[in-house]
């Protein structure tokens, strides 16, 4: 399976940053549907990690479901340009650290 630019772009975040992911990642409700996202990163947002996905439909039907299974969720268009480091933190310091405390990346801390 060929991995999309999406996918690349976060697995070097993965390799930067420390990020553990789940590349592609179905989230199965329970109910008969499936939601399939780009991947999921783990430690983040909800307390089981927020899903990437390319399109708000995938997800808007599921919406109280998809809470109270303990995930996030983030829809984010396909990347036009490479990785960028800062803008990644930036963006998973909005989403904050819901993984073990003691277990905390160093870069979740902004330097003042």
């Amino acid at each position: 399976m060929t991995k999309s630019r999406m996918q690349a772009n976060w697995e070097q975040a993965s390799d930067d940053l420390g990020l553990e992911l789940v590349i592609p990642f179905d989230l199965d409700l329970g109910t008969g549907v499936i939601i399939h996202a780009e991947l999921l990163v783990k430690n983040f947002g909800g307390r089981n990690g927020t899903m990437i996905v390319k399109k708000y439909g995938a997800v808007k039907n599921n919406l109280e479901q998809i809470q109270k299974l303990g995930f996030g969720f983030s829809v984010l268009d396909e990347p036009r340009d490479p990785y960028d480091r800062a803008t990644m933190i930036e963006m998973l310091r909005d989403w904050e650290w819901t993984g073990p405390r003691s277990q905390a990346p160093k870069w979740m801390i902004p330097s003042e």
